[in-house]
């Protein structure tokens, strides 16, 4: 499964939830404590919560059911761990942007403690 497709399928999910519930974007975003853009942006799979507790709050405010609720989770996880491996592989990949002349005295401080 292809991260797109993750993210894709918990945003697809949200979206049917929030169409269900006829809310909008900004109504929604109110009772969430969220930004409009932020909220749209899960719904569309563009992002995906760093914390289920958003999804949560935004499953119940739309009065979704417990297997919904169960399902926004299953579909939250998958798409959270491919997120977390993009960002591992990224970190893999990127070098050290200190002058060279810093990176002993780095290395040594952080053994020390």
């Amino acid at each position: 499964m292809r991260d797109a497709d993750t993210a894709a399928g918990l945003g697809e999910m949200l979206r049917s939830l929030k169409e269900r519930a006829g809310l909008s974007y900004g109504a929604l975003a109110g009772r969430l404590h969220l930004s409009t853009s932020t909220l749209h942006r899960y719904c569309t799979g563009d992002s995906v919560p760093a914390e289920f507790a958003p999804v949560e709050r935004f499953g119940r405010i739309c009065r979704a059911d417990p297997e919904e609720l169960l399902e926004l989770h299953r579909r939250w996880a998958v798409a959270d761990e491919a997120r977390r491996g993009r960002g591992r592989a990224r970190r893999k990949v990127r070098r050290c942007r200190c002058p060279r002349r810093y990176r002993s005295s780095r290395v040594r401080r952080l053994s020390r403690s």
